[in-house]
Order: C-alpha cells, then sequence, then structure tokens
C-alpha cells in the first residue's frame, strides 16, 4: 500500500506516539533486527493523519533490538531511546531526540547494570526504566530519569502491594519482555499514570497468571490489577487510544503451552484513574481491589478492529504493536 513503511524490512522494531497531546498524530519508529540478523539504528517519522512517512536522523549510538523509548511531552518534547542489546551485548546508555531540531544527543547512562527488554514509560516529565534481562539475571530494579535536572533517581526495587494491605507485598518477582504503557484517560487530564502488563518471570518462563500492575510515583510502589486470561506470555503488544481509558493488549508467545498467539483483548481502566484522582493520601486502604477493574471483556473480532474511530490516533508503546506498525514490528521467537 501507499502506507507501506519504506525502510528495511525487520523484527523487534519499536514506535512510540503521543499520549497526552490528542491533536498530535505523530509516530516515531525504528531500530530492530534485518533479516540478516543486523541491528538497525535508522528513525522514522509517522503521519497518521496523512500516511505519509519521513527518515530522520539516524540514532547515533550502537543499533539494537529491545531497547526503552519514552516520549517526554510537554516542555521537555523528546524521545528517550536507551538500553537494548545489539553486537556489543547488553546496554545502559540513554539518549534524547529532539522533535524540533532533529537532533540526538547522549544523556547519562542508567546508574545500573546493562540490560535488554525492559519495561518503561512516562509520567510527565519522569521518564522510567528498569527490570529487564541483565548479562547474569532477570532484574527487579527500576529507575526515574528527570528529563528537567536531567539526572537519574533510583525507584525502590519492584514490589507490588495489595490495594487492601500496603505492609506486605503480593509479589517482588522480577520481570522482563511484557507490555507497559501511560494511561492519561482523556485529552484534558492532568494525571497519567503507568503500567506494566504481562511478561516472563525472574527465570525467564512463563508467570502462573497474566500479571497486571499501576505504578504509585508517589512511593515508587505497584498495586495488582486483575491479570490477563491465561499464563503469562513474552513479547506481546499493547497500545491505548489517546484521549481514552481503553487498553488493548495483543499477541506474545505463551511458553508454557507453546502458542504464538494473534488474539486482541481490551479492558477500561477508567476505576483505576478514579481511584488515583479521588484518594487524598494515596495509600488506598479502602479501596476494594474487585472495584478497581472488571476482568478483561473478552476478545475482539477483526470486525471490530476495522470499526474503531478512524479519527482516534493510536498511542502505542512497546514490544510489537502501535496499531498500524504491527507489520513492521513483528516478532520472532528469539530471547
Amino acid at each position: 500500500t501507499a502506507a507501506a513503511f519504506p525502510g528495511v524490512a525487520r523484527s523487534f522494531g519499536y514506535g512510540v506516539a503521543s499520549s497526552t497531546n490528542c491533536s498530535n498524530s505523530k509516530a516515531y519508529l525504528g531500530f530492530g533486527a534485518s533479516a540478516s540478523g543486523v541491528r538497525l539504528a535508522d528513525w522514522w517519522e509517522f503521519d497518521m493523519s496523512s500516511l505519509a512517512w519521513r527518515q530522520l536522523a539516524d540514532f547515533p549510538g550502537p543499533g539494537r533490538r529491545h531497547p526503552a523509548m519514552n516520549w517526554v511531552e510537554g516542555p521537555v518534547n523528546e524521545i528517550h531511546v536507551g538500553l537494548g542489546d545489539g553486537v556489543g551485548g547488553n546496554y545502559n546508555d540513554w539518549w534524547a531526540y529532539s522533535i524540533e531540531t532533529d537532533e540526538w544527543r547522549q544523556l547519562e547512562n542508567l546508574p545500573s547494570v546493562t540490560r535488554h527488554h525492559p519495561f518503561y514509560f512516562v509520567i510527565g516529565t519522569d521518564s522510567y526504566a528498569g527490570l529487564g534481562h541483565s548479562n547474569s539475571a532477570i532484574e527487579r530494579d527500576f529507575f526515574r530519569f528527570d528529563s528537567i535536572n536531567e539526572a537519574w533517581i533510583e525507584e525502590p526495587e519492584f514490589a507490588s502491594y495489595s490495594w487492601l494491605n500496603n505492609s506486605i507485598p503480593v509479589t517482588t518477582e522480577a520481570r522482563v519482555a511484557g507490555t507497559q504503557f501511560s494511561v492519561t484517560g482523556s485529552c484534558d487530564s492532568n494525571l497519567t499514570l503507568g503500567f506494566v502488563l504481562s511478561g516472563d518471570g525472574d527465570d525467564h518462563g512463563t508467570i502462573a497468571t497474566g500479571e497486571f500492575h499501576v505504578f504509585d510515583p508517589a512511593f515508587g510502589s505497584w498495586h495488582p490489577l486483575p491479570p490477563h486470561p491465561g499464563f503469562s506470555r513474552w513479547a506481546p503488544g499493547s497500545f491505548v487510544l489517546q484521549g481514552t481509558s481503553r487498553v488493548y493488549f495483543l499477541g506474545g508467545y505463551d511458553r508454557t503451552q507453546q502458542i504464538l498467539f494473534d488474539d486482541l483483548w481490551t479492558v477500561d481502566i477508567a476505576p483505576v484513574l478514579a481511584a488515583f484522582t479521588n484518594t487524598t493520601n494515596a495509600t488506598f486502604s479502602r479501596v476494594n481491589e474487585t472495584q478497581i477493574m472488571r476482568s478483561f471483556d473478552g476478545k475482539l473480532g477483526s470486525e471490530e478492529i476495522a470499526d474503531m474511530d478512524s479519527s482516534a490516533s493510536i498511542s502505542g508503546k512497546g514490544m510489537s504493536v502501535a496499531s498500524t506498525f504491527f507489520g513492521l514490528c513483528c516478532m520472532s521467537l528469539m530471547q
């Protein structure tokens, strides 16, 4: 088609679109591995309104798969890319791409071990990244990059606490290769939350459920949400329609059943946003988890996908998808 990606065919391509500016129809993507295994460093802009592609300045660091990629909007308006793996092994570097000038600059490295397939998202002007697969282990550490002061702050290691009891975590398991996203809920909201969903556990194997957690930036802790159906999945995709609280989850590999999925699920996380908006002490001790979010409401058929509101831009972050980019960001069963 006329909107086909003009770059090199690849797997493990990554892309990002605006999650807070509902008038912004641009998406940015690149990286991944070619059919011959070359780690790519090209960088592209896609206008979802005109369906036009534009090649941008190549990433000046090593080409890679499995990086973190965050669009920090507002006064910063730059895209952060770092971590991942390439011919040099795992990385812990961190870079900023200026949308205004089409230029890259290197920032301070993540103050921890190198790693690939981390989890990451943006809240305000803070760019979060961590967890993932280092040279020796699956990691639990998590970090916040203050984009105003350009400094890293170490958050508490991953621990997810019940909504009813903040004293004992329900899980502290390290994790890798899931999906993640930021959600604002509306075009006028000042609240943004970060989420991680599914992935492999601390042995790089299946987790018993498709775990779903929301990050509480006030305390650096997490709260569990109802999991997606079945076992957890390696390298699933996700996207969120701009200005909505509806999350879409698709694909991924179930290591237990050895199934590479092509399904699509959806869940509305409006009750989670409401809980964070209405609470005054952020402890959530009086919140009933069953009231926070209903279960995933079922598998969507292809007809329903075709009927999505064409006027809504797609906001996608993660391993595989941002709607239009699924073909670019196909997966192969590699670690």
